[in-house]
C-alpha cells in the first residue's frame, strides 16, 4: 500500500526541482510523486490558497517565503534520513533517497540532532547541503557539468531520483570524483582515471549534465 502523499512530500519535491532545474513544473512533480497530474494540480491549488506556493509567468510553480521555510524543515529531515540509511545502516547509495521519503516523517528535531552528531556531516550522501535548524543552507559555488570545461571535482547530484543516481554511480560520478569535461555537440564528454591510473572516456546526456554539479580545478588529474 502506497503511503499517503502529504504537503511535506509536495514541498520536498518542489524544493528538489527548484534546486536542480530552477523551476518546478506540474508534470515533473507528478513524475516524482508518481501520481496523476490532475491530482497534483488540485493539491497545488490548495497549497496556493494557503500561501505555500505560487505560479510564475511561465506557468511553473515557486515556493512562497512561508512555503520555503516549511520546505527547508522537511529537506533537513529527509537528508538526515539519507545519512542514517547510508552511513549508519549501510543502505546502497542509490536507494537511500526513495527510502528516505518514508523515514523522514518519523524524524523529529531530537532524532535529527542525534543523526547529525553521529555522522558529523553537513551534506547528504549525494552531496547536497543539509539545512541547519534555522533554515540556513551552505552555498557551494558549483556548476552543472553542462557549463564546465576542463578539470573539476564532482560535488553533488541535485536530482536524486533512483534512475539518475543509479546511472551516476555506474559512471563513477559520485561526489568527490575527479574528472575532466569537454563540451561537444552531442553532450559533454567526460574523462576520468580509475584507481589503477588507467584513463577512460564517456559521453553523458545533456539531461544528466544538468543535475551533476562540480567545481573547477586548476590542477591536473
Amino acid at each position: 500500500m502506497q503511503p499517503e502523499i502529504t504537503v511535506e512530500d509536495y514541498l520536498l519535491a518542489m524544493y528538489e526541482l527548484l534546486e536542480s532545474r530552477g523551476e518546478a513544473r506540474l508534470s515533473e512533480m507528478a513524475q516524482i510523486l508518481e501520481i496523476a497530474p490532475s491530482s497534483v494540480e488540485e493539491k497545488l491549488a490548495k497549497m496556493a490558497a494557503s500561501g505555500l506556493v505560487k505560479k510564475n509567468k511561465r506557468g511553473a510553480f515557486e515556493l512562497t517565503d512561508e512555503g520555503m521555510q516549511r520546505a527547508l524543515k522537511i529537506v533537513r529531515k529527509h537528508r538526515l534520513a539519507e545519512l542514517l540509511l547510508t552511513d549508519i545502516l549501510g543502505m546502497p547509495w542509490a536507494e537511500a533517497h526513495e527510502e528516505s521519503r518514508v523515514l523522514e516523517h518519523a524524524i523529529d528535531d531530537k532524532i535529527g540532532d542525534l543523526i547529525e552528531k553521529k555522522v558529523s556531516s553537513r551534506y547528504c550522501p549525494h552531496g547536497n547541503p543539509i539545512p541547519d535548524k534555522e533554515g540556513r543552507v551552505a552555498q557551494l559555488g558549483d556548476l552543472p557539468l553542462s557549463k564546465l570545461h576542463g578539470n573539476a571535482r564532482v560535488t553533488r547530484i541535485t536530482f536524486e531520483e533512483f534512475d539518475t543516481l543509479y546511472t551516476v554511480e555506474a559512471l563513477g560520478l559520485k561526489p568527490g570524483a575527479l574528472i575532466s569535461v569537454e563540451q561537444e555537440a552531442d553532450g559533454p564528454r567526460v574523462r576520468q582515471k580509475d584507481e589503477s591510473g588507467r584513463e577512460r572516456e564517456f559521453r553523458i546526456s545533456r539531461q544528466l549534465a544538468e543535475v551533476v554539479r562540480a567545481v573547477p580545478l586548476e590542477s591536473d588529474l
